[in-house]
């Protein structure tokens, strides 16, 4: 593969107008040499022509079209790059998102997918952190299970020659169906970075669409793939699909579908709280990440249930060097600098789960080798 492989964009747009611009600026500010930017418009008539025009770069195309699916076709069939990504007219890459994955495709990957930030209406956002496993990325109904945004992942253009061309019919999920059926060909590879943006805000077709009572039909596609998962799995998902669809959502079985809920929920974190508490008994040494009102509720837990808590680890200069409910804090590097501190008899129980996935990034980066709780 040559050094700089050629990436295609393709941008499906229906009168976009007002996000569109940032879409290409994204592209365009990547500080990758070897691109194309593709836009298939489905006839617009708010301004996206006249905007496109100022931006001689792009390659586009104005026509009536049979939804976003059609787009996506018509735009893939118009590049020609080795390396294909699709980017919806009001989401926008990340800085240096294309260098994030290009490393991967030189050392022989085929599909590589990362993360993406969740753009709310009020403008605060959080990080879809998708499975890359076809049997978890199946059970759509789990929090954030697959990806929710094609910015969040590139592939080489022989992926969707395989795969085929998008299904005409399906104007939701399109990009689902595609990750399911590239997921049983090939293998997805997962890179911590973030990828891109995707704004899941009103007067978009994918936050308006689930509000109707008809936002169960996208997924009645997903029963196709059940053939695919191994055998002891079939009955949770299919069982977790018909109480979805019929129970938890049908208004005249709401009720049900609550008290079943509760009593899940319940066994779930009785399950969890039991796994906790076994893994804090087995570890030799136990810390807790983040010396915080959190923290110091874990430490009452763990005092009441006879572990002994041996120091907090937090990354406020502040706190270093002093105590915090009687357990001293040090930073992170200490669980390495200990000469105990460091090793698989250590368990550290993050208190913080708003930040449970940096910490855990920063244990990792650490080397840190015990449980992470």
């Amino acid at each position: 593969m040559k050094n700089y492989p050629k990436i295609s964009v393709i941008t499906p747009s229906l009168n976009k107008c007002g996000y569109l611009g940032q879409a290409i600026e994204s592209v365009m500010g990547q500080d990758y040499p070897n691109f194309e930017h593709i836009v298939a418009d489905g006839g617009s008539t708010d301004g996206t022509i006249e905007l496109l025009k100022t931006y001689p770069h792009v390659k586009w195309i104005s026509a009536p079209d049979n939804g976003q699916s059609d787009a996506m076709n018509k735009g893939f069939m118009m590049s020609d790059g080795e390396i294909i990504t699709y980017l919806n007219a009001d989401d926008y890459f990340e800085p240096r998102a294309f260098n994030a994955v290009i490393r991967y495709f030189q050392e022989g990957e085929k599909f590589v997918m990362g993360r993406v930030r969740v753009i709310n209406d009020d403008g605060s956002s959080w990080i879809n952190d998708p499975s890359v496993v076809f049997s978890e990325m199946i059970q759509w109904w789990r929090p954030a299970i697959f990806c929710f945004n094609p910015t969040g992942y590139f592939y080489l253009r022989e992926v969707q020659e395989t795969i085929g061309p998008f299904d005409v019919e399906n104007h939701y999920t399109m990009d689902y169906d595609f990750l399911l059926k590239s997921s049983l060909r090939y293998r997805l590879k997962k890179i911590d970075a973030v990828l891109g943006a995707y704004r899941h805000i009103r007067d978009t077709k994918s936050r308006d669409y689930p509000l109707s009572d008809n936002w169960r039909n996208p997924f009645i596609f997903s029963k196709k793939y059940w053939r695919y998962l191994p055998v002891p799995e079939i009955p949770y998902v299919a069982a977790m699909y018909y109480y979805i669809i019929y129970v938890k959502e049908n208004r005249n079985l709401r009720d049900l579908g609550r008290a079943i809920d509760g009593i899940k929920h319940r066994l779930i974190r009785k399950s969890q709280d039991a796994l906790v508490l076994l893994k804090l008994w087995r570890a030799g040494r136990v810390a807790i990440f983040g010396a915080s009102k959190t923290g110091g509720e874990f430490l009452q837990v763990c005092r009441r249930m006879g572990i002994k808590v041996e120091y907090f680890i937090d990354n406020n200069p502040a706190l270093q060097g002093k105590q915090f409910m009687g357990v001293p804090v040090y930073f992170p590097s200490h669980l390495l600098e200990d000469g105990r501190g460091g090793g698989k008899n250590t368990a550290v129980l993050i208190a913080s789960q708003g930040r449970r996935d940096e910490m855990r990034r920063l244990l990792k980066e650490l080397n840190f080798t015990g449980e992470i709780i």
